[in-house]
């Protein structure tokens, strides 16, 4: 099996993770911060993969993927419940600045659950170029330019601004954009 993505509750008992086992696709399990108590949340022919927790712990966000279909779901952490949040399809934009067969590649609700920034992988290059949007209306807003891939997007608590990590031919840094703006910031400079 194979552990990953960890995510800490927000009043830091708990953790929320991603788990694939052998023959099976990845499904979200939590356990207590201490690593005792693991419990599997979801068990079914999906693949489930980058949770996030609500602001207020009750739900872990989640990006499911089954067939050809792609969402964001909500799972009330005391009933087990799933509430679907936004299908993916609806985030991508089709214009020619960001074709509708781009591949999406990494999305981030946000810990208000009212915004999400995503990233897709744009032809001919395939550099990840970054969009934010709010879920009521959609209406994705494109932060990059497509000049440096940035992608990996972790929504800063006021949501004001999303760390990302940049590529640079084979060396990757990490950067923070403002969401308003759009202005990127690069915050490492050594390679590596």
């Amino acid at each position: 099996r194979r552990n990953s993505v960890p995510v800490i509750s927000p009043d830091g008992t708990k953790v929320a993770y991603m788990s694939s086992r052998r023959g099976e696709r990845p499904n979200l399990w939590m356990m207590d911060a201490d690593g005792q108590h693991p419990l599997q949340l979801t068990s079914d022919h999906e693949f489930e993969s980058q949770p996030e927790w609500s602001s207020d712990g009750a739900r872990i966000l989640y990006l499911a993927r089954g067939g050809d279909e792609e969402r964001v779901v909500a799972l009330d952490v005391a009933t087990r419940t799933v509430h679907p949040i936004v299908p993916l399809a609806a985030l991508r934009p089709s214009s020619a600045a960001a074709p509708a067969v781009a591949p999406l590649a990494e999305v981030r609700l946000s810990r208000s659950a009212t915004r999400v920034a995503f990233s897709l992988r744009e032809p001919p290059t395939g550099r990840r170029v970054l969009y934010a949007t709010g879920l009521e209306p959609l209406s994705p807003h494109r932060l990059t330019d497509g000049s440096t891939s940035v992608g990996y997007p972790s929504w800063s608590p006021d949501e004001r601004h999303i760390a990302v990590e940049m590529k640079e031919g084979s060396s990757t840094h990490a950067g923070v954009i403002d969401v308003e703006t759009g202005a990127l910031r690069r915050l490492t400079h050594a390679s590596g």
